[in-house]
């Protein structure tokens, strides 16, 4: 399943969501493929809302696969 990286823990963390929150969440097998793109829901990103995608989508990830939201690095099944 992927782990996304996306929840602040401390007020030194980057916020990885705040410039990509509506954009398209695309997903990547370990060799570059595609292998989900989904849409960003109502109000954008949310660590909760990417943890329940990543659930939806564990069995299309359990070969290892990455994890984009416009195009910037948000997680994967290798951390």
């Amino acid at each position: 399943m992927i782990c996304f990286v996306t929840d602040i823990q401390h007020d030194r963390e980057p916020d990885i969501l705040g410039p990509v929150r509506n954009m398209i969440l695309t997903v990547r097998d370990l060799g570059g493929a595609e292998i989900a793109a989904v849409a960003a829901p109502n109000g954008g990103w949310t660590h909760p809302a990417l943890v329940l995608t990543a659930q939806e989508l564990a069995g299309k990830t359990d070969g290892g696969a990455d994890a984009f939201i416009g195009g910037r690095w948000v997680g994967s099944t290798e951390v």
